[in-house]
């Protein structure tokens, strides 16, 4: 089964995402929008939007060692650690730090891409959970070329 995705504006983040089942969660220091799936293509894809100091492209690859730390997968059968990728990403709108991730979580080979972007005022956190393989990575990249950032406040 092939979950469908449209165009979605996500407070400051507009990307390719699902239409049904978006969870918004409004919180003392920004929002944050979450969707889970069933597993078969897109197991997580969440999106955060807060207020920063770190508003710059060096803030945002600080920010983002932190954010990899909190969903490490333990290593795929036969590997000694996780992998982790460090990657070069554009995103329209704001200063871009990505990174992957790759191996296994409760049983599953996971892939997951955190990518941290920072438009000077907010920090907006993208994270993406998919199986580890082909149609997953597929799924990661469209997902990922489709997001942009959008001059946006948070409400009062």
């Amino acid at each position: 089964m092939s979950t469908l995705l449209l165009r979605n504006d996500l407070g400051p983040v507009s990307l390719l995402a699902p239409e049904a089942g978006m969870r918004h969660v409004r919180a003392t220091y920004g929002h944050l929008w979450q969707w889970t799936g069933d597993g078969s293509d897109l197991f997580t894809l969440s999106v955060a939007a807060r207020s920063t100091r770190l508003g710059t492209a060096a803030g945002a690859r600080d920010h983002l060692r932190a954010e990899l730390k909190q969903l490490r997968p333990g290593p795929a059968p036969g590997a000694e650690s996780p992998t982790e990728t460090d990657l070069a990403l554009f995103v329209e709108g704001a200063a871009a730090s990505a990174a992957d991730q790759a191996g296994e979580v409760r049983g599953n080979l996971v892939h997951q891409r955190v990518v941290v972007t920072t438009d000077g005022e907010l920090m907006h956190v993208t994270r993406i959970l998919v199986p580890d393989h082909e149609a997953g990575h597929e799924l990661l990249d469209r997902i990922t070329r489709s997001l942009r950032v959008r001059p946006w406040s948070i409400p009062a």
